[in-house]
């Protein structure tokens, strides 16, 4: 037990220090050597848990991923465009919870690729969800909407996050509420 805690608390000294040396220097100058110094650990130390400082990022990237899909869990669909009021308020509460890294994260490292995988894995898990009609499903019209949500929405957190977006919580799930139900209304006409 105590050695697992041990390993979390590594972690985390590394992780800190690597988002502090994100505001001082690019991504690719920061060195291992740094991290260690600046968390106070030894090279072994970081070792046992990462390669290079981009193996970080990876797991960085995964977290955040593997986090959304968990809030996002088996969504209904049609429960979603009903009240995606739900869906945004805890996405929402869970960045608010961890801004600060996500904000170093995002704004000293725009991980386009990440927001694209990101993008990528939800549109497939939507694409996937059987409570959408096979013909809706496979409609060029949906696929373009939901492409626009996604887009949108994911754009408009990172924003948010990175503080290029002004706006509180409880505006910010309010006004994308509303842009999901009045383009879920559009698109009824669309199919």
């Amino acid at each position: 037990m105590t050695e697992y805690k041990n390993a979390r608390r590594s972690k985390k000294l590394i992780k800190e220090a690597f988002l502090s040396l994100m505001k001082e220097k690019s991504v690719e100058r920061i060195s291992i050597c740094d991290i260690v110094r600046k968390a106070g650990l030894n090279r072994g130390t970081f070792y046992a848990h990462y390669q290079t400082p981009f193996d970080i990022l990876r797991e960085m990237e995964e977290e955040v991923n593997n986090r959304i899909f968990e809030l996002m869990g088996d969504i209904v669909f049609l429960d979603f465009i009903k009240n995606p009021a739900v869906t945004f308020r805890a996405i929402t509460e869970f960045l608010s919870k961890n801004k600060e890294p996500y904000q170093t994260f995002l704004r000293y490292y725009y991980p386009a690729d990440f927001l694209k995988k990101l993008k990528d894995e939800l549109y497939l898990k939507l694409l996937e969800n059987t409570s959408i009609p096979g013909f809706i499903r496979t409609s060029h019209s949906f696929k373009i909407a939901l492409d626009f949500v996604m887009e949108g929405a994911i754009a408009t957190y990172r924003n948010w996050i990175i503080g290029d977006l002004v706006t509180d919580e409880k505006e910010l799930n309010s006004i994308l509420t509303k842009m999901v139900k009045k383009i879920a209304s559009i698109f009824v006409f669309v199919i």
